[in-house]
């Protein structure tokens, strides 16, 4: 493109915009009118509104919103949705990994504070409401780079003696008891044992040899017993695809050799660029919610007799003036319109129990922030502690309706 065009195609961005603004309202009225000029500034010249003024009909940061969404891979397997019919179809295949929603709906979010999934924010900027996009999110915008790191081998094959020993403080580490001369145990979750001897530098074992050929369906495959004259083999025929966990890691058993299979422990979309079907179905602009505030009462007492008198549950901060914690919830967390919108549904108490010790020790606290959910008639429904962020701490609130 020569520089003449860009010019062209800017001039022309900016010639639109104008021509919405001194005519769009005379012609379709004044909705229309500022609505028109919000997409062409977003559309045209990017998501930045160039006027400083805020755009009444479409998506900026700081707007509360909910969407649907659905995130798929170029080939069409699903990722994640919110729509149930296009969840239940079963003609459309899903990413390894794919696990479903607990409901569905549109989901919520806050634009520009959080991502429901990576992609979604950007995408709804200067979307209005109806309006559907389909947008594709390079991997280093969704869910990164894959790590070969993160990708490991294992053998298929254990075996396993058929006599040995094992040392006092491992016997107790791995079977949380003491040994007892001929008593049997689970050895693993395939083969059982029969303690033989005690010593004083172990105990001694023989296996009790099951069937040759027995097989244990599992999570992850299936695992074939085999008996040879000094040892067992456990050979692990592993299902690919299926979840495999090592070092409070889950990862994905990718393919078998034979020998070895191998699990990938990245995250299932790493690597891989993203197709995301976005629709608005509503926007709250954050002027509507700018002078909410929640009615905090500072005085514990007072604030649970209101509660008594408005049979309301109570919502109680307690908190520490000097800790980074407290005030990252308090400015932070609070602060937030999700959470504000509920002012009505709740009292809300703070109280700083580093100066009021007699509080702190009534609530049985170990450190600040603390959260504290009592019923209208001041019973401890559950504590929450330490710092929590508006999503999950409206995840709780909901959860005690």
């Amino acid at each position: 493109m020569t520089r003449d065009s860009q010019f062209t195609k800017r001039s022309f961005s900016v010639f639109l915009m104008c021509f919405m603004m001194t005519v769009g309202g005379h012609i379709l009225g004044e909705g229309v009118h500022l609505r028109s000029y919000c997409h062409a500034a977003a559309t045209d010249l990017g998501a930045e509104n160039t006027t400083g003024k805020k755009c009444a009909g479409v998506v900026e940061e700081g707007d509360m919103v909910t969407v649907h969404y659905t995130a798929r891979l170029a080939d069409g397997r699903m990722w994640k949705t919110t729509r149930q019919a296009i969840a239940e179809d079963s003609s459309v295949l899903t990413v390894l990994g794919y696990e479903g929603p607990l409901s569905y709906g549109p989901a919520e979010a806050l634009v520009g504070k959080d991502e429901i999934i990576p992609g979604v924010g950007p995408a709804l900027l200067g979307m209005a409401v109806g309006e559907q996009k389909t947008v594709t999110v390079p991997p280093e915008k969704a869910y990164g780079p894959s790590n070969p790191e993160h990708i490991k081998a294992f053998p298929t094959v254990k075996i396993v003696p058929r006599t040995g020993s094992i040392g006092p403080r491992e016997y107790v580490e791995q079977f949380n008891a003491f040994p007892v001369q001929g008593k049997e145990i689970s050895f693993n979750p395939y083969l059982k044992a029969r303690i033989v001897d005690v010593k004083e530098t172990g105990a001694d074992l023989e296996i009790l040899v099951p069937k040759d050929g027995k097989t244990f369906p599992g999570e992850f495959g299936t695992t074939v017993v085999g008996v040879h004259e000094k040892d067992v083999t456990l050979t692990l025929e592993p299902e690919i695809g299926a979840p495999f966990e090592f070092n409070d890691r889950t990862g994905y058993i990718t393919k078998t050799d034979g020998g070895t299979f191998t699990v990938d422990f990245n995250h299932p979309m790493a690597g891989k660029e993203m197709i995301l079907d976005v629709e608005l179905v509503s926007l709250t602009k954050a002027a509507a919610f700018a002078d909410v505030e929640i009615p905090w009462i500072e005085d514990h007492d007072k604030g649970l007799k209101l509660a008594r008198e408005e049979k309301k549950p109570v919502v109680a901060v307690l908190y520490a003036g000097w800790c980074g914690w407290s005030k990252r919830l308090l400015n932070e967390t609070f602060t937030d319109p999700r959470i504000k919108l509920l002012k009505d549904g709740f009292v809300w108490v703070k109280v700083d129990t580093s100066e009021q010790e007699d509080l702190y020790a009534f609530y049985e606290q170990n450190g600040y922030p603390m959260i504290v959910f009592l019923d209208s008639e001041g019973g401890v429904v559950k504590k929450l502690d330490g710092f929590k962020d508006a999503k999950d701490l409206l995840a709780e609130l909901n959860g005690l309706s």
